[in-house]
């Protein structure tokens, strides 16, 4: 595959570590795949008529996403599976289930307590060098999910419009809570394993 090409070549002619070099064909990887999921799914939408609101939808879960992490899947099937799911819910829900947007509010107000506690949650391969990382991911998760709050806040006249915006926020921070329990339990584990190693 071109992406291993490409990280051999940083390999062979610039020396770089294999971590670096791992971190190159993450990126890469993660670039070409949402690339064809987003064709894919626009596509999608486009015929079902809702490409707008599934580009609003998009926009809204990546800049999320992209500083609160989240649930990684095992393969590309199983990430345009689950992803189109999570799209579906979030736009064509508000046309199904009908929800007052005063108890949409409040669920998306407290996924920003999801965001302040769960944030971030990354892959192994994009781990965090420094607290600082961490921190600016965690903070730059509270910020967008605020600011995304506020645009739906500004098109609440606009019913269907709003609640799009809100089941996008409340399931990208809402999701949090289970690879965070994972890290938990895994953490939890070596812990058990160190003190047992010490006996």
């Amino acid at each position: 595959m071109f992406i291993q090409r490409i990280g051999e070549y940083y390999r062979t002619n610039h020396h770089f570590s294999e971590d670096k070099v791992q971190r190159i064909e993450y990126s890469l990887e993660a670039i070409w795949n949402e690339l064809s999921k987003v064709l894919i799914y626009s596509l999608f939408f486009f015929f079902t008529g809702n490409l707008k609101v599934f580009l609003l939808v998009y926009i809204c879960l990546i800049s999320i996403r992209v500083f609160a992490g989240g649930i990684h899947c095992g393969s590309y099937t199983s990430c345009l599976i689950i992803s189109f799911v999570y799209l579906c819910i979030c736009v064509f829900f508000p046309y199904i289930i009908r929800i007052s947007l005063n108890v949409l509010f409040l669920l998306s107000g407290l996924s920003i307590i999801f965001a302040l506690f769960f944030a971030p949650v990354l892959p192994k391969v994009r781990s965090l060098k420094t607290r600082k990382q961490f921190w600016i991911l965690k903070a730059s998760s509270v910020i967008s999910t605020t600011i995304w709050l506020l645009i739906a806040y500004l098109y609440r006249e606009t019913n269907m419009i709003s609640s799009n915006l809100l089941w996008t926020i409340i399931l990208a921070n809402y999701q949090l809570i289970f690879p965070y329990w994972s890290y938990l339990k895994e953490r939890r584990k070596r812990h058990g394993e160190h003190r047992n190693s010490c006996w």
